[in-house]
């Protein structure tokens, strides 16, 4: 068998250079949360996007940022920076996918101030301040940050499970609308009738 590799060359316009978060102030909201394991540990994972970057030397609007609470009591104090920043006053369950979604619903939006930590050797970008900030009207151009970044995030889920991550429950959600998106609830990766490995087109992001 002979591959040639002329057939398979990449046109021009499909490629993609991934964007990459600057240190600083953004605003964030969340588009997804998920309930995993990791090294054995539950995990609350919440994907954001960033719908405003308060930097002038930065320009990261849309890009899809992952943050991972791990649910043991030593660092509870992560989740409730998160909560607390989103508004939320009253005790939640951060297991339970409900308490989750209601926050996020009420908050819509927070400023968190990424900068970056090492960790093994390697240089990461992570959240340092989680910061109250009031959610206004959503402008056009933002609905159509959000709707993208919901494709974005439901094919980038989907990868992760092919490569064998084991989330139990995911949840898409664009807080600015009325209802929790329709198509993003669903049971990955655990055991159970409802399982499902579903493929989304990725839309150009």
């Amino acid at each position: 068998m002979k591959i040639n590799p002329n057939d398979w060359k990449p046109d021009g316009d499909n490629e993609r250079t991934k964007r990459v978060l600057h240190e600083g102030r953004k605003i964030l909201s969340p588009i997804a949360i998920g309930f995993k394991d990791s090294f054995e540990k539950n995990v609350l994972e919440v994907t954001y996007v960033v719908l405003e970057d308060l930097e002038e030397d930065s320009n990261d609007v849309g890009i899809i940022y992952s943050d991972k609470f791990y649910l043991t009591e030593n660092a509870t104090w992560k989740i409730g920076k998160f909560a607390a920043s989103m508004g939320c006053e009253t005790p939640f369950d951060p297991e339970r996918m409900e308490d989750i979604i209601s926050i996020v619903r009420e908050g819509k939006v927070f400023k968190a101030t990424f900068a970056e930590r090492e960790y093994n050797e390697k240089t990461y970008m992570s959240i340092k301040y989680y910061n109250f900030a009031k959610a206004s009207k959503v402008t056009g151009e933002q609905k159509e940050i959000l709707t993208k970044a919901l494709v974005s995030a439901q094919k980038m889920m989907d990868k992760r499970v092919e490569y064998g991550d084991v989330y139990h429950k995911i949840k898409f959600i664009n807080s600015f609308d009325e209802q929790v998106q329709p198509h993003g609830d669903k049971n990955v990766g655990g055991v159970g009738e409802n399982e499902s490995n579903e493929s989304w087109e990725e839309l150009p992001f």
